[in-house]
């Protein structure tokens, strides 16, 4: 009998513990159902004004001085290096690329894609680095247009709120378009244009597949994935493969081929082989094209020559 009792106290302690267990459980849904309701009011109200009239009224653009003929005498270089260029005149081959790395889903997500941020946490985990990030293109471009990048909940759930505010309010395109210039793709480039001049003396609209492959394979980390690096001429080692000189604001550096950055662009053309962009036949023959001997780094000086008109013309423009 005793035993029977002591069976029964054992069961109704545990019941209870159970029914406690399920009381905290049911407390912390309500309590974090009810914070996150107070989050969304309070992201809604401080959302910036989102203004879709001119996706790149905001952006910095370089000027030019240019002689009666239209040949350019010098690029007045802003903060940051860009030439802004419209959708049409950005290759197919570079968005295809852009798009199976950076946000495989972008043309039927929302703004938002929560099946991408699982699948990249894997890739990730799998390649034991970031080798994909979590974030659709339409909310980098949402970052990059009206907030910073502080690393807190609160700004990633304005980031989800004001990307599915510009996928209701504009056609994909001119999300890819604002997005296409306004990437950092290092050695100071803002923009697919001005990265096509940076890296190979080219507009955009010329570059293949290779060089397409090559540019968006910068975009997950610019410092790591630079085609080239510039040091100092007294830095270079024999073993360097030297590009070429580069004068910036009158300082002399050396280009140095980055090897390292041939294992991302061999990942760029498997992404665009497995979204069907590309077939195997043009994945190996990108592969094959010297990237090495296709960089060609330009200049980025004033003339001393002309100096004193440009300075004349800067000062009647101002």
């Amino acid at each position: 009998m005793a035993h029977k009792k002591r069976r029964r106290t054992a069961g109704s302690v545990f019941l209870k513990i159970v029914k406690i267990a399920i009381l905290v459980v049911l407390i912390v849904v309500l309590l974090g159902v009810g914070t996150l309701g107070i989050a969304t009011i309070n992201i809604v109200q401080n959302a910036p004004p989102i203004s879709t009239d001119n996706m790149n009224a905001m952006l910095t653009e370089n000027s030019v001085i240019v002689d009666k003929n239209g040949q350019t005498l010098e690029m007045i270089q802003t903060e940051q290096f860009r030439k802004i260029v419209d959708i049409e005149e950005i290759p197919d081959t570079f968005i295809k690329a852009v798009v199976a790395t950076e946000d495989e889903s972008f043309y039927t997500n929302i703004g938002v894609d929560p099946k991408g941020i699982v699948m990249s946490a894997v890739d990730n985990f799998v390649a034991g680095g970031i080798v994909r990030g979590g974030s659709t293109i339409t909310q980098q471009v949402a970052k990059l247009m009206y907030l910073s990048d502080e690393q807190t909940v609160q700004r990633k759930l304005m980031e989800a709120y004001i990307a599915i505010q510009l996928t209701e309010q504009l056609p994909k395109e001119q999300i890819l378009e604002a997005y296409l210039n306004r990437i950092f793709l290092g050695q100071g480039a803002y923009g697919i244009e001005a990265a096509a001049q940076i890296y190979f003396s080219k507009s955009a609209k010329d570059l293949n597949l290779a060089e397409s492959a090559a540019l968006a394979s910068v975009i997950n980390s610019p410092s790591n994935n630079a085609l080239y690096k510039t040091i100092s001429p007294a830095a270079v080692e024999p073993e360097d493969r030297v590009v070429g000189d580069v004068m910036i604001e009158n300082q002399r550096y050396v280009a140095i081929y980055n090897e390292e950055q041939e294992e991302r662009v061999a990942y760029v053309l498997s992404r665009m082989i497995d979204q069907g962009y590309i077939t195997e036949a043009e994945r190996d023959e990108a592969l094959a094209y010297d990237l090495f001997s296709a960089l060609n780094p330009p200049e980025r000086k004033a003339n001393q020559v002309i100096s004193y008109f440009s300075d004349f013309v800067k000062d009647q423009v101002v």
